[in-house]
């Protein structure tokens, strides 16, 4: 998505702030029926509710979205996990994104450690599972579960926004110190202590010549988001 983000996501929502456009992420409005178990899980034969609002909640996390690639390698408060209810930490906003991005047009590909979330992400927003290489979206617990970068939808030069978007929870501590520059950001911003490694952040650099193909992300620092658009550029220092 990255620089497409605004634009495609937005035309698809039509004016997301007065008429969103939800398509089928109605788990909430069957709320009454399924909220007998904290939200955000699975259990036997029951999904559990998505968000408590869903137009309002949904417009929430999108503006966050915006917000997160308006500003490049900021940390961003995007406290949406309580959104979901007792959602599993790990995940709570990884899955916000995802129920508010995600629809039936999409396909997702989910990485091991969240595979147990997939009838629940199915159900709130009608997506598709996807292989790697076709999906949408693609949710990660930790870089070591992503598959590599190159092999991943980068969309074409004509249509660049058939490209991958990837929601990936970081530690949060620890890690290298990065120089972010690109579009959005005035000089420099330094981003460190957020889980990042060198090698990582190497082999998404390898992508910045195929512009405007590539990839976008949003990493998910616990109740913190940074929007990575595939313009941003990350140099390890």
């Amino acid at each position: 998505m990255g620089t497409t983000l605004a634009n495609d996501k937005a035309n698809q929502r039509a004016n997301m702030g007065e008429n969103i456009n939800l398509g089928p992420n109605i788990g909430s409005n069957l709320g009454p029926n399924l909220g007998a178990c904290p939200g955000g899980k699975t259990t036997p034969g029951r999904i559990l509710p998505g968000f408590g609002n869903p137009v309002f909640d949904s417009q929430s996390v999108f503006r966050a979205a915006l917000s997160a690639f308006a500003s490049p390698a900021v940390r961003l408060k995007a406290p949406f996990g309580g959104l979901l209810g007792n959602a599993r930490e790990d995940a709570s906003l990884p899955l916000a994104l995802a129920l508010a991005l995600c629809d039936n047009r999409t396909g997702v590909w989910l990485s091991a450690t969240y595979q147990d979330l997939w009838p629940y992400v199915s159900f709130h927003t009608g997506a598709a599972n996807a292989s790697p290489g076709l999906a949408s979206f693609l949710l990660a617990a930790s870089v070591s579960e992503l598959p590599r970068l190159e092999g991943l939808s980068l969309g074409t030069e004509a249509r660049p926004d058939l490209s991958a978007t990837i929601f990936l929870r970081l530690g949060g501590v620890g890690g290298g110190r990065f120089e972010a520059r690109g579009p959005g950001i005035e000089t420099a911003v330094i981003l460190e202590g957020i889980g990042l490694e060198a090698p990582f952040a190497e082999e998404r650099e390898a992508l910045s010549g195929l512009y405007p193909q590539g990839l976008d992300m949003f990493l998910c620092l616990g109740d913190e988001l940074v929007g990575l658009p595939r313009t941003t550029r990350l140099r390890a220092i």
